[in-house]
């Protein structure tokens, strides 16, 4: 099995410490109006489900990327775990 070179795997690193501070920089407006009429109370219920599955899929993308960082830094990150 070949190796990545270390050039390679600290250029995937970088990446990835990258998006790991986007992911944690962002935030989602959790203050939703839903006063006002029917319609008003529908869309701000719309929005509230669409930020929390934005911040369940953020946090799925976060803990990968943890885990893809600690490959890194034990040295196994690029072996197939099967």
């Amino acid at each position: 099995m070949k190796k990545m070179s270390k050039k390679v795997v600290d250029k995937i690193k970088d990446t990835l410490i990258n998006q790991k501070r986007e992911l944690q920089t962002k935030s989602y407006n959790n203050d939703i109006d839903i006063d006002g009429d029917e319609t008003d109370e529908i869309q701000g219920k719309l929005i509230a489900i669409v930020n929390s599955k934005l911040s369940l899929r953020d946090k799925e993308k976060l803990q990968s990327i943890e885990n893809a960082l600690k490959k890194i830094e034990d040295k196994t990150f690029g072996i197939c775990e099967e």
